[in-house]
C-alpha cells in the first residue's frame, strides 16, 4: 500500500479538484514517506529487467511480422533478424555499465517542472521532488515527469512504449457536483491520467494543462513495470483476435485489475468491502432512522487522502471497534469517528439539539446485519490541537471520549463484479465447488454467496451457531435463513432436503466444533459453502480442517475449493489469498496466468482445449491441401500456430520466485499442445514449399537442404520453447533449459541433412 503513492483511503474526484498544492514542510514529510521521484532510473530499470518480457515480445513481433509479410524468405529473414536483434539487446544490457546508461537516459529527462504551492506562488522545482498531491503545469512538448491527473485541459499525448495506444487523447475530470462525488475508479484513470515517461504533443483550450500528481517515486515505477509486462499481452489480443479469446478467458481479470494493482484505489475502513467484493451502495441514514437518496454525504465523510489540504496523520482504535482518523487542516484537528453504532452513540454525549441520535438501534442493526448489509455510525469533531504541543497525546485520548457530534448512519449492501458470476459460473463447469470466505461476518458472507452465484436461488442455506450454556458446556444451534428473523429447523428436516444443502459457519463456531463437536464437523466438510470472520492467517488451518484444497492468490477475497481431495492445492500462503479469476493486486501478468492455468488444467478444461485445437489444425491442413492454396494463404494458419507461443510461455514460466510450485502433471497439457502445433506447422509450410513449382525444378539435394533450412529456422524459436517447457515440466534449473535450447535445434537440423 505504501508504494502505490497514496494514502489507505480511496481517492475522490473531489479531491483531486480541490487539490491547492503542496506546502515546503508537507513536500518534506511526503518525500520521507514516497521516496525521491526518479524518472531518469525508469526505463533504465526496466530495460535491465527484460528478461521477464524479452522472450514473449520477441515471438509476438515475430508474428506481426509473418501476418503483413508476403515472401517466405522475407519471412525467414525477418525471423532471423529479430532473434539475433533480441540476443544482441540482452547482451548489450548485461555488458554495459549501469551508471553510464543511467547518465546517458537523464539527458532526456525533463530538467524542471512548474509547481503551484499551496500559497499560490508558481515557482520551478526539480522533479525529483515531486510528492503526490503536487499541482505543475504541463505544455506543447513537455515530458511527463510522473503518473499525474488532468483537472484542467484536455491534451494529445504519445505514450511511446510505456502503454498502448501510442497516441492517445486525454481530458479532464470535469468541474461538475455528479462528478466532484464519484470515487476515481479505473474508467477515470484512464481517461484523464497521463503516464509517466509519454510526451505532451498537443494541447487543446490554451498553452498548458493543469495536472495533479497521482503516484511518485517507488510507486511510479511499480506501476511503469506492471504496464510494460501487461504491454505484450495487448499486442497479442490486439493483432491475433481468434488467440485474444483465449487470452480473455484466461486472463480476463488482468486488465481490470492492473489499474487497481498499480494504485488507482484501495481499501479504507469507511467502505471496507469496496474493494473485496466490487463496488458498495452505501446508503446515507439520517438521525431517525429513515433511508434518503444514494451516497448523497459519502464523499464529505471520506477521508481527504494525500491529494487534498488534508492528510491523514495518526489512527487510534478504542473500544475494540471504533476507528478514529484524524485529518489535519490548516489550523485544527477533525476527528473522524466510525465503528458498530452502540459504541460510537455511546461517545455522541453533547450536541444533540440539531441531530440527535436515535434512541434505540440495536434491534434496527440485528436485522440488517442478518440481512447482510452493513451498518456503522459515523461522528466527528474539530479539536484545537497540534501536533507539536505538549501532551498531545493526553489530550487526543481525552477528546476522543465523549463531545462528538453524531453524523448519520452509513449502510452497505455488497455489490459483486459482474465477472464474479461468470466466473463462478465457469468453476461450477470445471467440477469446482466455490465457497466463499471472508474476514467479514458470516451474514455478510451467506449475502455475498448469493450474489455471487455460490449459492443457487431455492437452494437453504442453513446456519450453524456455536453458543455457551451455563450448563453443559457449549451448544450448537442449526437454523435455516430464509428471512431476517430466521426459521429453526431440525437435523431430520435438513437431511430430508431434495435440494443442495449450504452450511455457513463462522471462526468462532468452526473453533467449537474443532474442540467438542468433531464428529459434527466430519459430517458438515462436503457441504459448508460460506466461512465468515476468517482472517487471511487462519485459511490455510481452515482449510485443512474442512479438507478444502483451496485455490487463491492475493488478499481475502473469494476463495475456490476442489469438490474432492486431492485437486488443486495452489498460493496457500498467508500473503496470497484471493480468487485467480477476481485477483485485486498483481505484481507480474505472468503470476495470474499461471494461476489461471492451474485453475483451467486441473479438470477436463484442458483436455477440451487441447481436442479443439488439434481439431482445427487437422481441419486447416485438409484444406489447404485440398485446395492446393499458395504460401500466402498458409499464413494465416502459421500466424495462429506461432500465435499460441506467448501465452504457452506466460502460462508455463512462473514471473517471479517466491510462488508455490504448481505439481509437475499440470504441466504436462501444455507442453503437448505446443507439440502438436510446432508439427502442424512443419508440416504445413513444407506442404506449401513443395507445391511451388520452382521447388520442382531443383535437385533432389538441394531440396533437401532447403527443407532443412526451413526447419532449421522455424526450429530456432519453436524448439527452444518446447525444451523450456519440457525442462519446467521434470523441473528442471536454468543451465540444463539453456544447454536444451541450444542443443536441440542443432540436432533435429543435422538429422534432417543426414537423412537420405
Amino acid at each position: 500500500q505504501a508504494l502505490r503513492g497514496l494514502d489507505d483511503g480511496l481517492l475522490c474526484c473531489d479531491q483531486l479538484l480541490q487539490s491547492q498544492g503542496i506546502d515546503a514542510l508537507s513536500r518534506r514529510r511526503l518525500l520521507d514517506i514516497h521516496g525521491s521521484n526518479e524518472p531518469c532510473n525508469l526505463d533504465v530499470t526496466a530495460a535491465l529487467d527484460s528478461e521477464q518480457t524479452t522472450s514473449t515480445t520477441t515471438w509476438l513481433f515475430l508474428g506481426a511480422a509473418l501476418w503483413f509479410l508476403r515472401s517466405y524468405w522475407m519471412c525467414a529473414t525477418t525471423a532471423a533478424l529479430v532473434l539475433l536483434v533480441s540476443w544482441l539487446r540482452r547482451f548489450l544490457h548485461k555488458v554495459l555499465d549501469r551508471r553510464w546508461l543511467r547518465t546517458f537516459k537523464s539527458r532526456n529527462a525533463v530538467p524542471v517542472v512548474t509547481v503551484v504551492t499551496s500559497d499560490g506562488v508558481v515557482q520551478e522545482l526539480d522533479p525529483k521532488s515531486l510528492v503526490p498531491g503536487d499541482l505543475f503545469l504541463l505544455g506543447l512538448g513537455d515530458r511527463v515527469p510522473c503518473d499525474a491527473v488532468i483537472v484542467f485541459g484536455s491534451c494529445l499525448v504519445e505514450q511511446g512504449d510505456v502503454s498502448l495506444p501510442q497516441l492517445v487523447a486525454k481530458w479532464e475530470l470535469g468541474d461538475g457536483e455528479d462528478v466532484r462525488q464519484e470515487l476515481f475508479c479505473a474508467a477515470k484513470h484512464r481517461a484523464s491520467t497521463v503516464l509517466c515517461g509519454s510526451s505532451v504533443l498537443k494541447v487543446r483550450g490554451g498553452d498548458v494543462i493543469r495536472v495533479v500528481a497521482l503516484r511518485t517515486g517507488a510507486a511510479t515505477l511499480q506501476a511503469s513495470l506492471l504496464r510494460r509486462r501487461m504491454r505484450p499481452f495487448s499486442v497479442h489480443a490486439l493483432l491475433f483476435p481468434p488467440r485474444g479469446l483465449l487470452l480473455t478467458f484466461l486472463l480476463e481479470s488482468c486488465f481490470k485489475s492492473a489499474l487497481t494493482s498499480a494504485g488507482v484505489t484501495c481499501r479504507y475502513d469507511v467502505v471496507a468491502s469496496t474493494q473485496r467484493w466490487g463496488s458498495t451502495r452505501a446508503v446515507a441514514v439520517d438521525a431517525t432512522g429513515a433511508l434518503c437518496g444514494p451516497a448523497e454525504k459519502l464523499a464529505g465523510l471520506l477521508p481527504a487522502g494525500s491529494c487534498r489540504h488534508l492528510h491523514v496523520l495518526q489512527r487510534h482504535s478504542q473500544h475494540g471497534v471504533v476507528s478514529a482518523v484524524l485529518l489535519r487542516a490548516d489550523r485544527y484537528l477533525e476527528v473522524l469517528v466510525k465503528g458498530w453504532p452502540a459504541a460510537v452513540l455511546s461517545l455522541c454525549q453533547g450536541h444533540h439539539d440539531t441531530h440527535p441520535p436515535p434512541q434505540d438501534t440495536d434491534p434496527v442493526a440485528a436485522s440488517l446485519h442478518e440481512r447482510g448489509l452493513g451498518l456503522s455510525a459515523v461522528a466527528w469533531k474539530q479539536v484545537d490541537l497540534h501536533p507539536d504541543d505538549p501532551d498531545y497525546e493526553v489530550l487526543l485520548a481525552r477528546t476522543l471520549e465523549s463531545d462528538l457530534n453524531f453524523e448519520g448512519f452509513l449502510l452497505f449492501e455488497p455489490v459483486p463484479r459482474p465477472e464474479a458470476v461468470s466466473a463462478v459460473e465457469n468453476i461450477r463447469q470445471a467440477d469446482l465447488r466455490p465457497v466463499v470466505v471472508d474476514e467479514d461476518s458470516v451474514y455478510r458472507c451467506i449475502a455475498v454467496a448469493r450474489a455471487t452465484g455460490v449459492v443457487q436461488p431455492g437452494e437453504p442455506v442453513l446456519l450453524v451457531a456455536a453458543r455457551q450454556c451455563p450448563i453443559g458446556g457449549p451448544r450448537v444451534d442449526v437454523r435455516r435463513l430464509e428471512t431476517p428473523s430466521g426459521l429453526a429447523v431440525t437435523l431430520q428436516d435438513i437431511n430430508s432436503e431434495p435440494s443442495r444443502v449450504h452450511y455457513a459457519l463462522s471462526a468462532d463456531t468452526l473453533i467449537v466444533l474443532r474442540e467438542h463437536f468433531p464428529d459434527l464437523l466430519e459430517s458438515l466438510r462436503e457441504s459448508v459453502s460460506v466461512l465468515g470472520g476468517i482472517s487471511p492467517k487462519g485459511v490455510r488451518s481452515t482449510a485443512i480442517d474442512l479438507n478444502l484444497d483451496v485455490v487463491c492468490c492475493g488478499g481475502a477475497a473469494l476463495a475456490l475449493a476442489a469438490g474432492s481431495p486431492g485437486g488443486l492445492a495452489l498460493g496457500l500462503h498467508e500473503e496470497s489469498l484471493a480468487a485467480p479469476l477476481l485477483c485485486p493486486s498483481i505484481s507480474c501478468a505472468a503470476v495470474l496466468a499461471q494461476r489461471s492455468r492451474a485453475c483451467l488444467v486441473g479438470r477436463g478444461l484442458a483436455q477440451d482445449f487441447l481436442l479443439l485445437s488439434v481439431c482445427l489444425q487437422a481441419c486447416a491442413l485438409l484444406i489447404l491441401y485440398a485446395e492446393r492454396a499458395t504460401i500466402t494463404d498458409g499464413m494465416h494458419l502459421y500466424l495462429e500456430v506461432i500465435s499460441c507461443g506467448a501465452p504457452t510461455i506466460g502460462l508455463a514460466i512462473p514471473g517471479q520466485t517466491g510462488l508455490a510450485d504448481i505439481p509437475p502433471q499440470l504441466d504436462a497439457p501444455s507442453l503437448v499442445i505446443h507439440i502438436l502445433s510446432w508439427l502442424s506447422a512443419q508440416v504445413c509450410l513444407l506442404g506449401q514449399l513443395h507445391c511451388q513449382s520452382w521447388y520442382n525444378h531443383l535437385t533432389r539435394q538441394i531440396q533437401r537442404r532447403v527443407d532443412a533450412t526451413v526447419v532449421f529456422l522455424l526450429a530456432a524459436f519453436q524448439l527452444p520453447l518446447l525444451a523450456l517447457l519440457l525442462v519446467t515440466l521434470r523441473g528442471g534449473s536454468r543451465p540444463r533449459v539453456l544447454f536444451a535450447t541450444i542443443l536441440m535445434p542443432t540436432v533435429a537440423t543435422l538429422i534432417l541433412l543426414l537423412l537420405p
